[in-house]
C-alpha cells in the first residue's frame, strides 16, 4: 500500500479450490440480483471485502490511474457493470479509484476521466455538502451511512439519489441509485393525501405507523415524526384500539374492511368515524400491512340526528294535527271526517279478509226540544255526557264518533250482529238510568253489520240509518237491528 490506496491487481490470489468455487459461486449469484438494488449493493460490498480477504485489494504497487482501473478483476467488474446501481469506489485519501459504467454515462464522461481525482474533484458540487460530510463520517465510524442527496441534472431539474456509504479496508464503497422518480411518486402522494380531508395512513403488519399524512398531525397534535414509528394503539388509545380490533384481524386475514360508529378517542372524545382498511400484499401473497383511511363524520351525524330528532318532532306534531284536525272540539270524539277515513280503511279491511264489521248509529231522541227548552249550553253539556257513556261502553279498538248534532256513530271492527246489537242495547240503557240535571233523556239506535249486501261504505251507514229510523218510528229508546240493505229506502233521520 502506498500513500494510503488501494487498488485491484487482475492476478488471481493463490487459493484452495474451495476458495475459487466459493468465487464462482458467488458472482453468478451476484449476476441473479443485479436487478434487485438492495440485494446487489450487499453483494457487491460483500465481494470488494472477500476480495480484500483473499489479498486483491491493498497491494503495495505503484500504478497509473489506467493501470489501476485495469486491474481490477474481471469478474468483478463485470458485477460491478451489471449492477443498475451507480458505483464509486474511493480510496482513504477520498480519491476515486473505480466508477463503473452507470456512473460514467449519468456524466457522459469516460469512466477514466474520474480515477485519480478526488471526489470533490470529480464532483465539485458534492463539495461542502450532506455528501461530503456523510463520507467523512462514514469513514471515521466505519458504519455505514445513508442519505437522500437533491441535485440539479444538466436541463436544470431536480434530481434525487439515494446514497449508501458502505466503509471497506483502506476506504469506500459508494453506491448510488436514482430514486426521483420514487421521490416524484411520494411528493405526489403526500401532496394528494394532504389535500384530503381525512385521515390516510399505512400500518405494516405490527400494526406500526409507516406513512400518515397532515390531517394526523392536525387531529392528534403531534408531529408527523413521532407518529410514524409508533403502535397504532398508542396512538388513537386504547379504547379505541380495542373497538377497532376484530376489524383490524379481519383485515390482516385479507379481506377489505368498511365499518363506522361513534368512538372513544385519546384526547378527541367521543367521534363518529367511517373506516376502511385495505390489505396490501407482498410478492408472496402474505398481508405485509394495511392502508387505512378514517372520515370523521360526527359534525355531519350529529346535523344528521337533529335532523332526524327534528322531523320526528315534526311528524309529531303533524300527527297531533291531525288528530286535532279529526277530533270533535266539543264531546273530543272522532269528528265526521275523522269517522268517514277510519270507516273506509275498516271496511276495505273487513272486505280483503272476509271478516264482520258492525256500525250502530245513535240519535237523541227530542233533542231540538231539549235544547229549545233549557238552552244550547245544557244540550252541549247532555252532548258530552252521552260522549263519556259512549266511551265506557265500547271497546278500546272501536272508534266513536259524532257524526253531526245529536247524532252519534260507533264503528265495531270484527264485532258480528249479536255483538253489535248487545253494544247498542248497553248504550241504550246507560242512557236511560244516567240521572240527568234537567230532565231525562233517551237514545234510539240502529244497527247494521257486513256481511251485508251494501257493497261500500256508504252502503254500510245507510243499513244502519235505516235501522236507527225504525227505531225512531217505533216508538224511540229501542235498539233495531238493520235487515238486509235495500237502497230504496230512507237514509237519514229526522228530528
Amino acid at each position: 500500500m502506498i500513500c494510503g490506496e488501494f487498488f485491484f491487481c487482475g492476478t488471481e490470489p493463490s487459493s484452495p479450490p474451495f476458495c475459487r468455487t466459493s468465487r464462482r459461486s458467488f458472482f453468478t449469484q451476484a449476476h441473479k440480483v443485479r436487478r434487485h438494488r438492495s440485494l446487489a449493493t450487499d453483494f457487491m460490498v460483500s465481494a470488494i471485502k472477500w476480495w480484500k480477504s483473499c489479498g486483491q485489494l491493498g497491494r503495495g504497487v505503484c500504478m497509473s490511474s489506467n493501470q489501476r482501473s485495469e486491474g481490477i478483476d474481471r469478474r468483478l467488474r463485470e458485477a460491478l457493470e451489471a449492477t443498475p446501481e451507480h458505483v464509486v469506489l474511493l480510496d482513504r485519501e477520498f480519491r476515486v479509484l473505480y466508477v463503473n459504467r452507470k456512473v460514467a454515462e449519468l456524466n457522459r464522461e469516460e469512466p477514466s476521466r474520474f480515477v485519480g481525482l478526488t471526489h470533490w474533484e470529480a464532483w465539485p458540487s458534492s463539495a461542502g455538502t450532506e455528501v461530503e460530510r456523510a463520507f467523512r463520517r462514514a469513514a471515521q465510524t466505519r458504519q455505514t451511512v445513508r442519505l437522500e442527496h437533491n441535485h440539479a441534472d444538466e436541463g436544470g431539474l431536480d434530481m434525487w439519489m439515494e446514497i449508501d456509504v458502505v466503509p471497506i479496508e483502506d476506504g469506500l464503497a459508494v453506491f448510488f441509485r436514482d430514486v426521483t422518480e420514487r421521490r416524484l411518486a411520494d411528493d405526489m402522494l403526500r401532496a394528494a393525501s394532504d389535500a384530503v380531508t381525512f385521515l390516510v395512513a399505512y400500518v405494516d403488519r405490527r400494526l406500526v405507523y409507516r406513512f400518515c399524512n397532515r390531517r394526523y398531525e392536525e387531529w392528534y397534535g403531534r408531529p408527523l415524526a413521532e407518529i410514524v414509528g409508533c403502535p397504532l394503539r398508542e396512538v388513537v388509545g386504547q379504547s379505541a384500539f380495542e373497538a377497532a380490533r376484530p376489524h383490524l384481524e379481519r383485515a390482516l386475514a385479507g379481506h377489505e374492511v368498511r365499518y363506522g360508529g361513534w368512538m372513544e378517542l385519546s384526547g378527541k372524545g367521543r367521534r363518529f368515524l367511517r373506516v376502511a382498511y385495505s390489505p396490501r400484499r407482498g410478492p408472496r401473497g402474505r398481508v405485509e400491512g394495511l392502508y387505512i383511511q378514517v372520515e370523521d363524520d360526527t359534525d355531519a351525524r350529529l346535523a344528521q340526528e337533529a335532523l332526524a330528532e327534528a322531523n320526528a318532532e315534526l311528524e309529531d306534531a303533524n300527527a297531533r294535527l291531525e288528530e286535532l284536525a279529526a277530533t270533535d272540539a266539543l264531546t273530543g270524539l272522532c269528528n265526521l271526517r275523522g269517522f268517514r277515513r277510519r270507516l273506509g280503511e275498516e271496511f276495505a279491511e273487513a272486505r280483503r279478509l272476509g271478516r264482520e264489521l258492525s256500525l250502530v248509529m245513535i240519535d237523541v231522541d227530542r233533542f231540538k226540544d231539549y235544547n229549545d227548552s233549557f238552552g244550547h249550553p245544557a244540550g252541549d253539556e247532555a252532548l258530552k255526557e252521552l260522549a263519556r257513556i259512549l266511551r265506557e261502553e265500547t271497546r278500546d279498538y272501536d272508534v266513536a264518533a259524532r257524526y253531526g248534532g245529536e247524532e252519534f256513530a260507533v264503528l265495531l271492527p270484527s264485532a258480528g250482529q249479536t255483538e253489535a246489537e248487545r253494544v247498542a242495547e248497553r248504550v241504550r240503557k246507560a242512557v236511560e238510568v244516567r240521572i240527568w240535571p234537567l230532565r231525562p233523556l233517551t237514545v234510539s239506535l240502529g244497527a247494521a253489520t257486513l256481511p251485508c249486501d251494501a257493497e261500500s261504505p256508504e252502503g254500510l251507514v245507510g243499513a244502519a240509518d235505516q235501522a236507527l229510523y225504525a227505531a225512531k218510528e217505533g216508538g224511540r229508546n229501542r235498539v233495531v237491528v238493520s235487515p238486509p240493505y235495500d237502497s230504496t229506502l230512507r237514509s237519514g233521520s229526522e228530528d
